[in-house]
């Protein structure tokens, strides 16, 4: 029996509830497809991921048996504790956007709820995890001094049917979102920019697909400015509920040949909008 370590997001960003609800446990980066070890080497030394990333995807896939324990972590804290188990590996393209995260390597997982009030009394002093500075999100836990804490509790682990894993909703056409928004309420002309702004993201997905390896885009801020504000915008959001942050560099290298400058944009949280 192996002991692994997963977290689940950061904060205010944090999936545990799907893991809970669906008895599994998923990683990223999974944009490169079902693991294969060529493949995510390949993506690393183009920097689509990191270095890191081909070694830690493997470990999932291949590493983790059944029977192996897993330790869920919100930050240094073990939230609860699970079996691995059923079935194998798999690729689950419903988890392709998780608050933003590609996580779609998918494990199933028995998570063990009636041992959290045991581990919230192991942990009114410190944390697991509390003496480690850098965590990586997933890895297997080898040292005495994070497993000593918890270790009693593997044996009162118990066996229990398995929650239904994360499905794939069926798309909708154009046609449908457009029916969909009009019947909440949106008047045509506003079904009618929602769909060419999510035309017009289609595109531009596409050419970034095409032609924009070459300078590693796009970068998350060039999601904001181009998918997400425009887009939020044909739904009605006013300006003044939208605000962002924008720098203009003349300095950097243009991110197409030939044009100088690029806009860099940062999307600003509730928090930071004028009271």
């Amino acid at each position: 029996m192996r002991v692994w370590q997963i977290a689940c997001g950061e904060p205010n960003r944090y999936y545990d509830d799907l893991f809970l609800d669906h008895d599994v446990m998923f990683l990223g980066p999974g944009r490169p497809g079902p693991y294969d070890g060529g493949v995510y080497r390949k993506a690393a030394a183009e920097g689509w991921i990191r270095r890191s990333h081909p070694g830690r995807v493997k470990n999932f896939a291949l590493g983790v048996q059944p029977g192996d324990i897993v330790l869920l972590r919100k930050g240094y804290r073990v939230i609860t504790i699970g079996v691995a188990a059923g079935y194998s590996y798999h690729w689950n393209e419903s988890l392709d956007d998780v608050y933003g995260w590609d996580l779609q390597h998918c494990r199933a997982v028995c998570w063990q709820r009636h041992l959290d009030a045991e581990l919230e009394k192991i942990q009114e002093q410190k944390d697991v995890f509390s003496r480690m500075k850098q965590i990586p999100t997933f890895t297997r836990v080898k040292q005495d001094r994070f497993l000593s804490p918890v270790e009693h509790l593997f044996s009162q682990v118990k066996k229990r049917p398995l929650k239904d894993p994360p499905s794939v909703p069926s798309p909708m056409g154009m046609a449908e979102i457009g029916e969909r928004l009009f019947a909440a309420g949106l008047p045509n002309e506003a079904v009618d920019h929602v769909v060419n702004a999510i035309e017009r993201q289609r595109r531009l997905v596409r050419w970034y697909a095409a032609q924009g390896k070459e300078s590693k885009r796009p970068t998350e801020h060039e999601v904001v400015a181009h998918m997400v504000l425009p887009l939020l915008l044909a739904l009605g959001w006013s300006e003044q509920l939208l605000a962002v942050e924008c720098q203009l560099s003349r300095d950097s290298r243009p991110p197409i040949s030939g044009i100088g400058g690029h806009l860099i944009s940062r999307d600003r949280g509730p928090g930071d909008f004028a009271r």
